[in-house]
């Protein structure tokens, strides 16, 4: 049976008895002088969303530069710095007047001042705002290349695994002067069997400033010849002996074996 609502009696006492259907019931003249309460209107309390014009034009703007998202940003940026201290109103027309590093945040605020005192459309106004911030943010990039090139010619290392700041570049030019201390090595004990030695050593035409003509090179080629050809020899002869070795070591069981074979008969 369905469960009906108790103001939804009366009314349906009414039809019954309108149609003929059963007997006045007793309480109805009763609950006629004194009907039920009103039952009081459902009403659905949902807080309304809060929609600023910048959400809007925060949205495009991340999707048409996804990188900045991406860009560090301190929260305690500007936090001196107060709204009403800076540029804006009819006054402000380029986005380099008030920084020449903007951010996002900047291009929103420029966008929409552009719209509101300089009586653009929304589309036309996030145009130009866009297109400022693009062409500062070139002029950046180009600034710290080229800030980074005159750095490397001056000897600046950017490497992370050699700067890491102040206390480690101390170090480490601390253990190149530490380094600078030791003795050198001597050409003699690393170069000494060498006909041409791998360091180059001030020869005496050099100091005095003459030109040989090649005729020290010539000298140390036909050294090096020299040399190559006496080993190549030795190591000829050594192969020639060994092999005279080997030879009569090999006869000699088979001499022996027909001496002893001569004395038994």
């Amino acid at each position: 049976m369905v469960r009906r609502s108790a103001h939804t009696v009366l009314q349906t006492s009414q039809r019954l008895v309108q149609a003929g259907v059963g007997t006045t019931p007793v309480w109805h003249a009763a609950l006629l002088s004194h009907p039920p309460a009103p039952i009081r209107p459902v009403f659905k309390s949902s807080v309304k969303e809060l929609v600023f014009p910048e959400d809007r034009i925060r949205t495009q703007f991340f999707e048409d530069f996804p990188f900045e998202a991406m860009r560090a940003k301190s929260l305690a940026e500007r936090q001196v710095v107060k709204d009403e201290d800076r540029l804006q109103g009819k006054e402000w027309y380029s986005l380099h007047q008030r920084t020449s590093n903007p951010s996002a945040e900047d291009c929103i605020a420029f966008t929409l001042n552009l719209q509101k005192y300089h009586k653009l459309s929304l589309a036309k106004a996030y145009a130009i705002a866009t297109a400022q911030f693009a062409d500062l943010r070139a002029v950046q990039e180009v600034a710290i290349r080229s800030a980074y090139k005159e750095a490397r010619s001056f000897g600046a290392h950017s490497d992370p695994k050699v700067d890491r700041g102040e206390v480690a570049r101390t170090n480490k030019k601390m253990e190149n002067a530490l380094r600078s201390w030791r003795p050198p090595r001597s050409l003699k004990s690393s170069s000494g069997s060498k006909i041409w030695q791998a360091d180059a050593q001030p020869s005496y035409h050099a100091l005095e400033g003459k030109f040989s003509g090649g005729a020290d090179y010539i000298q140390g080629w036909s050294s090096w010849n020299e040399w190559t050809d006496g080993k190549r020899q030795r190591l000829l002869e050594g192969a020639r002996l060994r092999g005279s070795r080997k030879a009569s070591d090999q006869s000699a069981p088979a001499g022996s074996a027909t001496e002893g074979e001569a004395k038994k008969d």
